[in-house]
């Protein structure tokens, strides 16, 4: 049972963090192709996170931070989530 709960785990965390990084590489990119900062996406998103006005065009990094530590809170969820059912599945 314990290997079986450590490979669960392991395939989680690696499938949450490859969701993470291909959706924060994304908007990165599409940022720097549009001629934008490369953090303007997820400054916007973050800012009703810590309290800030949506839609200004200030990009702080406690707005950065907290969307992004929600992001990846998220994707380590689903990747769990994910890895567990699969788990089940077989």
């Amino acid at each position: 049972m314990r290997e079986n709960t450590a490979r669960v785990a392991t395939e989680g965390l690696v499938a949450g963090l490859l969701g993470y990084l291909t959706v924060s590489l994304t908007m990165g990119a599409i940022d720097l192709l549009s001629g934008r900062s490369v953090f303007r996406t997820a400054a916007l998103l973050g800012k009703p996170l810590v309290g800030g006005v949506p839609g200004t065009d200030a990009i702080t990094p406690d707005a950065i931070l907290a969307y992004n530590g929600v992001h990846l809170l998220v994707f380590l969820a689903l990747g769990f989530v994910a890895a567990f059912v699969v788990y089940e599945l077989e």
